[in-house]
């Protein structure tokens, strides 16, 4: 029986495993951004292993009726972005173009391409990405399915969206300015501190900066809400 409806009260399972999974998926993003631009091949495979292990918990849900929706849109496209770089990394040899390109530029190329998914998943999925994770929330159907919550999903997808390419920004400067490949391929660094302050502060900065306005988004969507509630019992009056 699928406990997802809002008139039935989440099981433990339904609780732990979507934070469960919202926390891998994260985790996937954080290791991938924070040590990409130092340990590009061991960021790829952390980052890989903990959005199949993400995948896996989400299609446990799936199988048990706990989830509306497998697969989203991010987790499959993250498994599949951080299984393509570690491949390229261990598959091609380290002077090949494709493999230094990426060494240099894998956060670059891996925000940038987050970015671009968030943005195509508002053309595959109603609400983009978001709305997949929000609508297995424990909510009533009616705003569930409302415009203003559908709108709030879109509104928040899309900001993430600049969120990912603004860090793949803070990378990019890191890439040009900071590093470069010793006669061995290996990555290095001009200033450990431009590194820590671009490469990984830079990203927490981003993240913590996209959380607080994700906050605001949803609180001007039950404002909307609210007032349209407010209005139609207005007219039924």
């Amino acid at each position: 029986q699928p406990l997802i409806s809002s008139d039935t009260a989440p099981s433990q399972q339904s609780r732990i495993l979507p934070t469960l999974v919202a926390i891998l998926t994260a985790s996937s993003v954080i290791v991938q951004a924070a040590l990409s631009v130092t340990y590009p091949i061991i960021s790829a495979a952390l980052a890989c292993g903990l959005s199949f292990l993400g995948l896996s918990f989400d299609a446990c849900r799936w199988k048990s009726g706990h989830t509306r929706s497998f697969p989203k849109i991010l987790d499959s496209s993250l498994f599949v972005l951080w299984l393509l770089t570690l491949f390229i990394f261990l598959y091609l040899p380290s002077s090949d173009h494709i493999s230094q390109f990426l060494k240099l530029y894998s956060g670059v190329v891996n925000l940038g391409a987050l970015g671009l998914i968030s943005w195509l998943s508002l053309l595959i999925a109603e609400g983009g990405w978001i709305y997949q994770v929000a609508s297995d929330k424990p909510i009533d159907e009616k705003i569930r399915n409302s415009d203003i919550f559908k709108a709030t999903c879109r509104r928040i997808t899309m900001l993430w969206g600049v969120i990912f390419v603004v860090m793949a920004a803070g990378q990019l400067v890191n890439s040009i300015t900071n590093l470069y490949l010793d006669d061995e391929n290996n990555l290095k660094h001009d200033s450990q501190t431009v590194n820590i302050l671009l490469g990984i502060l830079w990203n927490m900065v981003c993240v913590a900066f996209g959380k607080r306005l994700t906050k605001s988004v949803i609180l001007k969507g039950k404002e909307r809400g609210r007032r349209a509630r407010e209005e139609r019992d207005g007219l039924n009056v």
